[in-house]
């Protein structure tokens, strides 16, 4: 686990260098990886998926390798990955605003079928 440890601690060295006091919930939710993900991360625990070292990535303004890697060259993402990364976001969101909406609605209908 030597690769998820030092995975890790660049990803800790960079929030720490460019989102000091920041909670790491609200990293979480900004960044959009879940709270365990980075947790888990952060400890050496696990190495995380690539779209998650593309969040985080996003989040950091640097290249998913440099995360893998460890190198100092750190080269910000292109625009075009930005919006790819964005646009990937966004669609999950949407995805997941969509169910919330079908669950509130099924809900509404088992009240008002209830309510009866």
């Amino acid at each position: 686990m030597k690769d998820a440890e030092a995975i890790g601690k660049r990803i800790r060295e960079l929030l720490d260098e460019r989102h000091p006091g920041k909670p790491r919930r609200l990293i979480c939710t900004e960044a959009g990886v879940s709270y365990k993900t980075l947790s888990d991360s952060l400890a050496g625990k696990t190495i995380p998926r690539y779209a998650t070292i593309e969040r985080l990535a996003a989040y950091l303004d640097v290249s998913p390798g440099s995360l893998y890697t460890g190198e100092d060259d750190e080269i910000e993402l292109s625009n075009a990955d930005r919006l790819r990364s964005i646009e990937r976001q966004i669609s999950e969101l949407t995805g997941t605003l969509d169910e919330l909406a079908k669950r509130v609605a099924a809900d509404e209908r088992q009240s008002r079928g209830a309510g009866n």
